[in-house]
């Protein structure tokens, strides 16, 4: 039986070759079959035929694993990191921002920042004579015993003195050191022609005296006053050396019962408190205009023909008496206000006008007739606020008068009581599922005198809703309607007290 072997090319002995000449081409060795002789092959290869070539792979490389960082180590590097960046927040950028706003806001006020700013530069139009101060260091206590409550190291003082018959006495704060209180008293010297303002400057530091400036103001001739003034601005980065309380005394002369006529009594002093002793007996304003921020303004009692009080973020309450008109304005603050409306004329109503806002409305209002009889007069009251109640009571009305009173709010109750001789209609609203209540009594007497009975007629009454109208009623008289009162609020009850 004929047998076949093939030697393979790695088995055969390597041949040397010339470096000079090319390496011969790959040799075939067939297959011999040895009973047909040695060069016998048994197969004749293809023509084209190429033997295949193996290449040899390269080893896969063997991959080593990272040992895993411990979850200590991880706590470790993220805590250094937090270090790291907390440090720099407090160590540095707090010195590049004072950079940054220092150079801010000496750009935009050209570097005139309040250091250098001399009391001098300070320019106000009306500024006809500046203060002379005085020193009344002494009347500091530095022991530590009853000391100021603004604990102030100095304190200075100057007079300045208006005329009494001036057309408008006016007095004007501006600036950042220009704040404090202002008080008007009737402690002068009857007979006097002069209204002194006695000023007193509390500070600590000379920065602070040198950077204010207190002046007489005068315009159009006859209209005196006083105004204080202060740069806008502070430095960027100031202490208690800027820490001031001005204390301005107003001395009207006393009238002992004969009133003197102001003509016009105006402020406009932001973050001054305000407060009127008891100038009923002594003066009245023919026109009155308060104007403060984030101040209270109290009145003992005072009497003016128009008055307009407004401030912000503070309470207003006292003692008013207006013949013309009053108009009290605040937000975020009470009005707790004991008020006296003064008329003769229907023709022509007084008015009161009470508005805030997230605060209280609680007020007295008397309605008073000049007229030979008494009787008769025109008012028109209106109050409004919101997210708080209202209580307006009316003490006090002439009869036959007219009266139109609106009052509304809020998510807050709404309460007004009438004085009995009120005659005209009266309409209540709030939301569907609150009380509109009106409650009345049977069987008062006239206030007239007239033996007339009341009618109080109501309709619509239920669901948040209430309306109808009250009259005094003569058994020959027919009845009629003269006044109205609205009250409104939402999410809360309402009350009308006849």
């Amino acid at each position: 039986m004929a047998s076949y072997t093939r030697t393979p090319n790695w088995a055969l002995p390597p041949q040397a070759h010339p470096p000079s000449s090319p390496p011969p081409a790959a040799t075939f060795v067939p297959y011999r079959d040895t009973e047909k002789g040695l060069e016998t092959p048994l197969l004749v290869p293809a023509p084209g035929y190429v033997p295949a070539s193996y290449m040899a792979a390269s080893p896969i490389p063997s991959t080593v694993a990272r040992p895993r960082r411990s979850c200590a180590r991880k706590f470790c590097l993220h805590l250094g990191h937090f270090i790291l960046f907390t440090a720099l927040i407090f160590f540095f950028l707090p010195n590049a921002y004072d950079r940054v706003k220092t150079f801010v806001t000496q750009t935009i006020h050209n570097g005139d920042v309040m250091q250098g700013t001399p009391a001098s530069a300070i320019f106000h139009p009306d500024c006809v004579d500046d203060a002379r101060w005085t020193n009344h260091d002494d009347e500091l206590d530095h022991d530590g015993h009853n000391h100021h409550a603004y604990q102030f190291r100095h304190l200075i003082k100057t007079t300045i003195d208006l005329p009494l018959n001036s057309d408008l006495l006016y007095f004007l704060s501006q600036g950042s050191l220009a704040h404090g209180a202002v008080e008007f008293v009737d402690d002068g010297k009857k007979g006097d022609d002069k209204v002194a303002v006695d000023v007193a400057f509390y500070y600590i530091h000379d920065v602070a005296r040198d950077n204010i400036r207190v002046c007489r103001l005068q315009r159009d001739g006859n209209k005196n006053g006083v105004g204080i003034f202060s740069p806008d601005h502070l430095p960027p980065v100031h202490h208690d050396e800027y820490r001031t309380h001005f204390s301005v005394v107003v001395h009207l002369p006393n009238g002992e019962g004969d009133r003197h006529v102001y003509k016009a009594l105006q402020t406009d002093m932001h973050i001054f408190t305000h407060t009127f002793r008891n100038l009923d007996n002594s003066a009245f304003f023919t026109s009155l205009n308060l104007k403060t921020t984030n101040a209270h303004v109290h009145f003992d009692s005072v009497s003016a023909g128009t008055a307009y009080v407004a401030t912000s973020n503070a309470h207003v309450d006292g003692k008013l008496t207006a013949t013309e008109l009053l108009d009290i304005h605040t937000t975020n603050g009470a009005l707790k206000n004991e008020i006296t409306l003064v008329n003769n004329d229907t023709s022509k109503p007084t008015g009161l006008v009470l508005r805030t806002s997230n605060s209280v409305i609680i007020s007295s209002v008397s309605l008073v007739s000049t007229t030979e009889d008494k009787t008769g007069g025109a008012f028109e009251v209106t109050a409004h606020t919101s997210n708080a109640p209202i209580d307006v009571v009316f003490p006090n009305a002439p009869v036959d008068s007219l009266l139109t009173f609106k009052a509304t709010s809020s998510n807050a109750h709404v309460r007004a009581k009438l004085h009995e001789t009120y005659e005209g209609s009266f309409e209540l609203s709030t939301g569907r599922w609150f009380p509109a209540t009106v409650n009345y009594e049977e069987g008062v007497e006239d206030p007239a005198g007239k033996g007339r009975h009341r009618v109080v007629e109501t309709r619509d009454y239920g669901r948040g809703h209430a309306s109808g109208k009250v009259s005094w009623k003569a058994d020959d008289a027919a009845m009629r309607t003269v006044g109205s009162v609205d009250l409104a609020t939402s999410n809360s009850g309402i009350q009308l007290i006849l």
